[in-house]
């Protein structure tokens, strides 16, 4: 039998315990625990508050001025949120139009910047939502912020389908009647975050050597075929395989259980991890579909079969292959950063994990620019 410690029986006499039903069950079932909860009380009940302080006029005022502002604040919100909910919702709704513009003139460079600013957008979003809860517009705000980022992917997984819009909509408007369903509270335990740490540690070792692969294409595509064949001489063995396909399907689940946490928490670091994260299981699920799929088909998954021969930007179709996977290393660097970050203000100076910080930035960005240049077909030893 489990007992409860002595903090949770004074929370359940000052009617603060989270399950009060269970505490009072035990206590009826335990001697023990009655005969403490019994002190406890006795103890608690002796204990004299002292008087509030008196609060001078000044005072007074100043804190209904507060509370004035913050309730007209409260008034104008369910507007503020209708119009940051129209806003992040156009994301999803104009993605697929994106690509087709550049057809009729329009420039490239900002389409691509509009295809990589959904995650900044959805950041900016759930940073500005106050209050999380249960409540339908925050929901309807907060679903569609965490659908805005993940476009890319959902795209490229639609697409592959064959089904092509009809599809990419039905999906956006499920996403939106789920902002209307009572969504089921996942607990986060500590078990699932170690899961998920080491799940996401066997996930990056492999990810660090294939982001080296794509970097090196960059010289020439025999250079990238080169540092290929030495990395599958190792991860193409079947129990590496199937660790790292375990390791990808816990790293999704674990996050699924994880994600409202940190949607909820009004912090930077919390949006910031639960949209890379959302992003991260998208492009999982549609990189390993599409992999396995091409394995079946015995195609080999070499770079031009990841970017053509010409690169990504020689026809439409491909186009939207881009941001797919230049998002997809970003919110890798960006994942793991994140809680490395924070892991290393544990033990080290602020001054020294900044400077770290800015390290990681800079290395992460020329490695995405990098990337994105062989994608393109730009090679420094043209083949």
């Amino acid at each position: 039998m489990t007992h409860f410690a002595d903090d949770d029986l004074v929370l359940f006499y000052y009617g603060e315990h989270p399950h009060p039903v269970d505490v009072e069950r035990h206590l009826q079932e335990c001697l023990d625990c009655g005969r403490l909860s019994e002190t406890i009380s006795r103890t608690l009940t002796r204990i004299a508050l002292p008087p509030p302080p008196e609060l001078d006029a000044d005072l007074s005022a100043r804190i209904l001025t507060q509370v004035r502002n913050r309730i007209v604040r409260s008034e104008r919100r369910p507007l503020a949120t209708a119009a940051t909910a129209a806003a992040v919702w156009l994301v999803p709704l104009l993605y697929p139009l994106s690509f087709r513009v550049v057809v009729n003139g329009f420039p490239l460079a900002a389409v691509l910047l509009w295809t990589l600013s959904g995650p900044g957008i959805a950041v900016l979003v759930l940073n500005a939502i106050r209050d999380r809860g249960d409540d339908v517009r925050r929901r309807f705000v907060a679903l569609g912020a965490l659908l805005a980022p993940v476009s890319p992917a959902l795209f490229i997984l639609t697409a592959r389908s064959g089904l092509g819009l009809p599809l990419w909509y039905a999906t956006t408007a499920l996403g939106a009647i789920a902002a209307f369903l009572p969504l089921p509270e996942l607990a986060e335990s500590a078990r699932l975050c170690r899961i998920h740490r080491f799940s996401g540690v066997a996930i990056a070792l492999f990810a660090a050597g294939h982001i080296v692969n794509q970097a090196a294409a960059i010289v020439s595509v025999p250079a990238h075929a080169a540092v290929a064949d030495v990395l599958r001489s190792v991860y193409r063995q079947p129990l590496v395989e199937m660790s790292l396909l375990a390791a990808i399907a816990l790293q999704v689940m674990t996050g699924v259980t994880m994600w409202r946490t940190h949607v909820r928490r009004a912090t930077f670091a919390g949006s910031v991890q639960a949209v890379s994260g959302f992003y991260l299981a998208a492009f999982f699920l549609g990189h390993v579909a599409a992999v396995v799929l091409a394995r079946y088909h015995q195609l080999e998954t070499d770079f031009v079969w990841a970017a053509g021969r010409r690169g990504l930007l020689a026809s439409q179709g491909s186009m939207p292959l881009l941001p797919y996977y230049l998002l997809g290393i970003m919110a890798l660097f960006v994942h793991a950063g994140v809680y490395a970050r924070v892991a290393a203000l544990r033990f080290m100076p602020e001054s020294i994990v900044r400077r770290l910080s800015y390290a990681a930035l800079a290395f992460g960005g020329v490695t995405v620019v990098t990337v994105a240049l062989a994608l393109c077909g730009i090679h420094l030893i043209p083949s």
